[in-house]
């Protein structure tokens, strides 16, 4: 049986994720590349995370010296929390869909394209609770920083590390948040 505020959100969230995601399809379509990543983290509470990242990006490169350079793409998430040692007292799982700017800095190299990356979006919650934590509210703010490496024949492949912190920036309380540390492989197109 579907919860309520579970189908509320979902409802809402999958309404706006398609509109955005559509949107970044629509402008990927005229931009310079696309990207696909899969993302598999560890978060407090013995949590567990599994994220499908769409981004896009205009290839438009803003030089910061010899063969380095930031730029801006865009990142739409679906992710899956759950926890790796089941605990009654909660929710042991949720989904989460987010949209977040990534800005990266990027330096060309023989053998490949080193990086370091930050971002900070918007994402939304089926559940505000898993296991003993409670996020109080289905809207999160989620900050990222991370570093990795684009390599290939066309630098088409990506394997990175990143940090994730989500919280609701107190709007509501309690706000404990939570983070999480991914690992991510992704392919550009």
């Amino acid at each position: 049986m579907v919860k309520p505020v579970f189908a509320r959100i979902w409802c809402t969230g999958t309404r706006v994720t398609s509109v955005l995601l559509g949107g970044m399809f629509l402008f990927g379509q005229a931009s310079a590349y696309q990207a696909i990543t899969l993302d598999s983290g560890v978060g407090m509470d013995n949590t567990r995370l599994l994220r499908l990242n769409f981004a896009i990006g205009n290839d438009k490169r803003y030089p910061v010296d010899n063969n380095c350079y930031w730029s801006l793409s865009w990142e739409g998430n679906l992710s899956y929390w759950y926890l790796y040692k089941t605990i009654r007292d909660g929710e042991d799982n949720l989904w989460e869909v987010g949209v977040t700017p990534n800005f990266r800095l990027e330096r060309e190299r023989d053998w490949g394209r080193p990086y370091l990356e930050a971002g900070l979006g918007i994402h939304l919650l089926s559940e505000v609770r898993i296991g003993h934590r409670d996020m109080s509210s289905a809207f999160q703010f989620g900050s990222h920083a991370g570093f990795g490496l684009r390599f290939g024949g066309n630098d088409q492949y990506d394997l990175a590390w990143r940090i994730e912190h989500l919280s609701n920036a107190g709007l509501r309380e309690p706000n404990p948040g939570i983070n999480f540390s991914m690992v991510r492989f992704g392919y550009r197109w």
